[in-house]
C-alpha cells in the first residue's frame, strides 16, 4: 500500500480511488459488560461487582450482548 511501490507478479491490485485503507482494523473499544444489569445502570455497585469477576465469568456475561447464546 503506497506509492511508487513495486507490485508482485500475479498480485491483484484493487484501486480504491479516495477511499481510506486500513486493513486488519477492528474495533477494539467496546462496553460488553457496561449494562449487564439494567436495574443497576453503571452504578458503583455494577462496576465493582465487575471487577471482583474472574475473566472467564466476564466473557460468559458478555456473550449473548455478541449474538452467542
Amino acid at each position: 500500500m503506497g506509492d511508487g511501490l513495486a507490485i508482485p507478479a500475479g498480485a491483484r491490485l484493487i484501486n480504491l480511488g479516495d477511499a481510506t485503507l486500513l486493513p486488519g482494523l477492528i474495533d477494539s473499544h467496546t462496553h460488553l459488560l457496561q449494562y449487564y444489569d439494567l436495574a443497576w445502570r453503571g452504578s458503583a455497585a455494577m462496576i465493582a461487582k465487575i471487577r471482583r469477576m474472574t475473566t472467564v465469568n466476564k466473557v460468559l456475561l458478555s456473550a449473548p450482548r455478541l449474538g452467542i447464546t
